[in-house]
């Protein structure tokens, strides 16, 4: 990975220049990029940072700034970078993107969201797992504030995205489970179903488990045996869904 971001950015050091960069901001940039190859975090942190004050508008000193603070475990200085970086260079994805992720770990959601969204529309759009992993992320912020409808419909119009099946069918059962907790079981029932129909042929047992937990609730202990012996032969069985099945057994008329 370092030698990856190495080669990607030591051929923009000799144009730092002619996009506005001065030969001072272009040299410490270039510093910059020896010590991080060299694995001197610190000293590229130095370099960097001194590149960005010599040339606060070029974003290219943010972006490597901020993930050299990454590599030294500094998530402040981090966000703070690529806030820079993503405010100078508002077409990038990917800068949005880690700006996010850093947002979110702070637990400031709101900003989170925002540049999550930004991510999502940005000109130079994510692909991949890189797409999928936003698109969890902003689901999972949307839960964080609460905004269950909203998060829902991103989450129907993601569920697709390769890569995110199984994210997103865990994440219609943690949806399943607010509204069980909420009292609102015909829409727990529905939200399960919609993450077991997401998730195909590798159903986790938790969904499984949740949707026989809304049928047993409503008194159907026939029809929650069914998930619950499906749910029995997954890695994710748990003892408690051990001694659920036991009991919806013993209340079961098909099981006596």
């Amino acid at each position: 990975m370092k030698r990856l971001l190495c080669a990607a950015l030591a051929g923009a050091v000799l144009l730092l220049c002619l996009c506005g960069c001065t030969r001072k901001a272009a040299h410490a940039h270039e510093e910059g990029l020896s010590a991080f190859s060299r694995g001197d975090y610190a000293a590229a942190e130095s370099r960097f940072a001194a590149a960005a004050e010599e040339e606060p508008e070029c974003w290219e000193h943010w972006a490597c700034l901020a993930r050299v603070r990454t590599e030294l475990s500094d998530d402040a200085g981090a966000l703070e970078a690529y806030r820079e970086a993503a405010g100078r260079h508002p077409q990038s994805g990917d800068l949005w993107y880690r700006l996010g992720v850093l947002q979110y770990r702070s637990g400031t959601l709101r900003e989170a969201e925002a540049s999550l969204k930004a991510a999502e529309e940005a000109e130079d759009a994510l692909g991949g797992q890189e797409k999928a992993a936003c698109g969890i992320l902003h689901v999972q912020c949307l839960l964080g504030l609460g905004e269950e409808a909203e998060a829902e419909k991103l989450l129907a119009r993601l569920r697709w995205t390769d890569g995110m099946q199984e994210s997103a069918a865990a994440l219609y059962a943690r949806l399943g489970d607010r509204s069980f907790a909420g009292g609102d079981m015909q829409e727990a029932l529905r939200l399960y179903e919609e993450g077991i129909y997401t998730a195909g042929e590798n159903v986790p047992a938790r969904l499984l488990y949740g949707r026989a937990a809304v049928l047993e609730h409503m008194g159907e202990f026939d029809a929650a045996l069914i998930p619950l012996l499906e749910a029995a032969d997954k890695a994710d069985f748990s003892e408690e869904m051990a001694r659920e099945l036991a009991f919806v057994k013993s209340r079961s008329v098909v099981a006596n």
